[in-house]
């Protein structure tokens, strides 16, 4: 496909099926996320929660940039992975 970045196909459409990809199915990392903002709410000074937490933000981020299927979900994990890092 050629690059088109006002084109909303050419920001949601799989490289490699030509499918649009909007969202997926949770993926282990993203779950431990969810897991660990739950403990972060109910454990909320405790700084290795927090340090690990934000571990697996990181490692959600790094999966959506290094094997997102089109350039939207490697957006979201640049931004997420600069939420994370600035927040």
């Amino acid at each position: 496909m050629k690059f088109a970045p006002f084109s909303i196909r050419w920001w949601l459409q799989d490289r490699s099926t030509g499918q649009m990809v909007i969202a997926q199915r949770p993926n282990l990392i993203l779950c431990l996320c969810l897991a660990g903002m739950m403990a972060n709410f109910f454990f909320n000074d405790v700084a290795l929660l927090l340090i690990i937490g934000k571990a697996f933000w990181l490692g959600f981020a790094a999966d959506e940039f290094l094997r997102g299927v089109n350039p939207m979900r490697k957006v979201l994990g640049i931004a997420v992975a600069a939420l994370t890092i600035f927040t």
